[in-house]
This record gives C-alpha cells, sequence and structure tokens, in this order.
C-alpha cells in the first residue's frame, strides 16, 4: 500500500536495485524507537509513490536526533534479498541490516571496544565493496580513523580495526569514498579527506577479508595525493555522495541554490564544479543524498510547521535537475556560456578589423587628394597650345559633340613628376605513519 513520503529530522537513503526506486529509513519523532524502512518508487520524479517494507521497534538503540547513513552492498550484484545496511551515529554507534523481504537483524555495536561512536555520515567513506562486504574509513569520536568491514549476509560477522596504516588529519570538513568495482580481494578503493583549510588529500585503500592481526588490516590506506582544489572552498554544508569509482560532494553556493562537484580519483586529482543545465535545487541543510545508477537523488524535508518531504535528482549524464521546488539561478562569471564569449570574441575580432580598415581607407585618401593636388600643379606649369575640338555632323543635323585632341603640347625639357606614395604595413596583431592497534569486534545486544 502506497502512502505519503515520510518527513524525517535525521533520515538516510540507499538505492534499491530495481534502478527505479530508493530506500528511506528513518525514525520518527512521533514514535521514538521505531525504525522505519520505505521503499520509494521515483519513476516519476514529480509524483513518488513510498511502500513501507520493515519496522523494528528497539528505545534502547533507534533515536530520531541521531544522524544516520545508508548503503546498499553494490557487490552483491543481482541477488534479490541484498540488504540495506544503516549506521547510526552518537557517543555508541549502531548498526543492522534491513532486507527487501521485509526482515531486519538485530542492532548491533563495538561495545567490546567500550561502545565505539562514529562521528558523522560526512565521515563515513565507503571506500570498497566485493560480493556481501563493504569496507569503510571511518572517523571514530576519539578521532582517530578506523576500518570497517560489514556484512551483508550477516551483521554479527562484521568487524572495525583501529590500524589503518596511514592516518588523515582528525579535523577534517567533509571525506568522501570510491571504489573499484570488482568480484575480487583485496578490494581497491579511494579515501578523500578535505580540511577546514581549502585543501584536500587522496589515499588509495587496501581493503581485505583476510582475519585480523597485526600486520593485516581491515582497511590500508597508501599512497597520499593532494587533491588540485581547482579554486573551489568547500563549506559546512558539505555531503558527501559515492558513485562507484567516482566522488561527489553536494554544497551550497553563495546564492544558496545547491551546487556539485566531482572527482575522479583514479583517473586524475582534481575537484571540478559540475556544469549545469536549466533550472536547479534550492539548497536545504536537511539534504541527504545517494547515487541511483547515474543520478544522484536528494530527499529534503522540512520539520517547520507541518512535517513535509521532497525527492529530486540529478543525471550526472546530462547535467539537469528534475523534480519539485526548482528555481532559476542566472549564471556566475566564471560560468558565462560558451557562446556568449564566442560571440564577444567575435564582435570584438569585428569592430578591430573595422577600425583598421578605416584607417587604411582613410590613409589612401589622403594619398590620392596629396596626387591628385601634385598632378593639378603640373599641368599648370605646361605650357599646351590651344586645343582644337571638332564637332561631327549627323545624318540628322544634330550636332554631337566628338572631342577629338588636336593639340600639339611643347614637351617641357624637364617635368617634376609626384614621387611614389608608400604606406606603413600594419602590425599582426597531506599524514601520521601510527602503528597497528588491536583489532575489535562487536557485540550483539
Amino acid at each position: 500500500m502506497s502512502v505519503a513520503i515520510p518527513a524525517y529530522k535525521n533520515v538516510c537513503i540507499a538505492p534499491d536495485r530495481s534502478g527505479s526506486a530508493v530506500w528511506l529509513i528513518g525514525v520518527s519523532v512521533a514514535a521514538e524507537g521505531n525504525l522505519e524502512a520505505y521503499k520509494i518508487n521515483i519513476s516519476n520524479i514529480n509524483s513518488p509513490t513510498a511502500t513501507l517494507v520493515a519496522r523494528q521497534l528497539d528505545i534502547r538503540f533507534w533515536s530520531s536526533q541521531a544522524q544516520k547513513a545508508c548503503f546498499n552492498f553494490p557487490g552483491n550484484g543481482p541477488i534479490v534479498n541484498s540488504p540495506i545496511v544503516i549506521q547510526q551515529f552518537g557517543t555508541t554507534s549502531v548498526f543492522t541490516n534491513v532486507y527487501p523481504n521485509g526482515t531486519i537483524d538485530s542492532a548491533k555495536d563495538f561495545s567490546n571496544a567500550g561502545g565505539v561512536g562514529f562521528v558523522s555520515p560526512k565521515t563515513f567513506s565507503l571506500s570498497g565493496a566485493v560480493g556481501d562486504l563493504n569496507w569503510f574509513a571511518a572517523l571514530a569520536n576519539d578521532l582517530h580513523w578506523t576500518g570497517l568491514r560489514l556484512n551483508g549476509t550477516a551483521a554479527m560477522h562484521s568487524s572495525y580495526d583501529l590500524g589503518i596504516g596511514q592516518y588523515p588529519i582528525t579535523n577534517p570538513l567533509v571525506s568522501v569514498g570510491a571504489y573499484i568495482p570488482t568480484s575480487n580481494t583485496p578490494a581497491q578503493g579511494y579515501h578523500i579527506v578535505f580540511d577546514n583549510n581549502g585543501g584536500g588529500v587522496i589515499y588509495t585503500t587496501l581493503a581485505n577479508t583476510a582475519p585480523i592481526n597485526n600486520q593485516d588490516h581491515i582497511l590500508s590506506l597508501s599512497n597520499p595525493q593532494n587533491v588540485d582544489m581547482n579554486g573551489i572552498k568547500l563549506t559546512t554544508s558539505a555531503v558527501p555522495v559515492t558513485m562507484y569509482s567516482i566522488a561527489y560532494i553536494i554544497d551550497q553556493a553563495p546564492d544558496g541554490s545547491t551546487v556539485l562537484y566531482t572527482i575522479n580519483p583514479g583517473y586524475f586529482p582534481k575537484l571540478e564544479r559540475v556544469s549545469v543545465q536549466g533550472n536547479v535545487l534550492p539548497f536545504s541543510p536537511s539534504i541527504t543524498a545517494t547515487a541511483l545508477n547515474s543520478q544522484i537523488v536528494v530527499y529534503r524535508a522540512s520539520s517547520s510547521g507541518v512535517p513535509t518531504s521532497s525527492l529530486n535528482s540529478f543525471d550526472t549524464v546530462e547535467g539537469t535537475w528534475s523534480g519539485p521546488g526548482l528555481i532559476k539561478v542566472p549564471p556566475s562569471p566564471s560560468e558565462a556560456p560558451i557562446g556568449a564569449i564566442v560571440g564577444g570574441i567575435v564582435g570584438g575580432l569585428v569592430v578591430i578589423g573595422f577600425s583598421i580598415g578605416f584607417f587604411v581607407y582613410r590613409r589612401r585618401q589622403n594619398n590620392r587628394e596629396q596626387n591628385t593636388a601634385s598632378v593639378h600643379s603640373l599641368q599648370m606649369d605646361l605650357h599646351l597650345q590651344p586645343s582644337i575640338y571638332e564637332f561631327s555632323d549627323a545624318s540628322s543635323g544634330v550636332v554631337s559633340p566628338s572631342l577629338r585632341h588636336k593639340s600639339k603640347p611643347t614637351t617641357p625639357s624637364s617635368i617634376n613628376r609626384p614621387q611614389n606614395q608608400h604606406f606603413a604595413s600594419i602590425p599582426d596583431n597531506y599524514v601520521n605513519d601510527e602503528g597497528p592497534r588491536n583489532p575489535q569486534d562487536f557485540s550483539d545486544h
């Protein structure tokens, strides 16, 4: 049974395998402890439909006030009952798997390690995926980066490790992951960390399935490389999105609209602004997003007055936004249309060409006038005999002048001829190495 799209304060979305739907998972303020999972059909983004798939009541763990992140298991391929993993953040972070058949694993945490908590979805990056396993680089509440391996068959078999080889900065602005699709291990990917000073670093990740020990770690970071920020300064509103081997950042533009940036760490370490055609999405602090095929699907909710929610999508191929509430924003000077730029150049060249042509014309006219004056002066100096003109008499009797010059000029001994005139030519125009720590497992509540 389809219902209205729920409006949650802290919610997460994840792609469905159908390619035409997303998962929406959250806890209502009116029903604390009640975790709800909906499937949202977005075949028509302007009229999406929601279906409740699963619900779990556990007042000990699930909270409407805690941030959440959701991911599918992309390595599972066509497995119909492949789950969505949900991670809730807080002093003690909990996670579980939600299955399309309506079942939800019991909530888990890593309390054997003293109740590990993770900071935020903004520093929880998917950096590897093979089969029913996902690997994440996550910033813990003690501000140490950790490696996570979450299991999509049984959440109880998930693990985390404090040893990750290289350690990024402990006060990042945002991080985003990317992974290389493969069916083999170790899984490979990237962990990109942006700081608060306008910089960023890309780490290569290597994820394995081997038992954790002092030599092998869940996730290893190496080969740090600075990001070419391309003059871009991210804000504290930045939201990370992973689309396979490409990473995206959704951010707030100075005019209040939504701007997107992208980086392909395996190809070139440069952050670039995504070109948008047509109307754009106004930015909202409640934005959460996921990648669905080549689309970025965005969920927004408003808690003021009557709670409302909406979904929009951005086509990364066409560069267009779809869905309700889009606005028209004039292009910034740095995004002036190419046609206008070319037109301005051509117009300028026309003006320059006209100016040069006019200059040449005037120069020639002046020289011609000078030559005419010289010839006239010369003729005045010549002593010519009187010229005799004859008129031929036509048969009609009309006299028609037929000028025949009969003069016999006296050749002067010397004639001052005008000198030739010559025209002047116109010129052409970021990392601390720390030793591995004791790996930990989770406990089942």
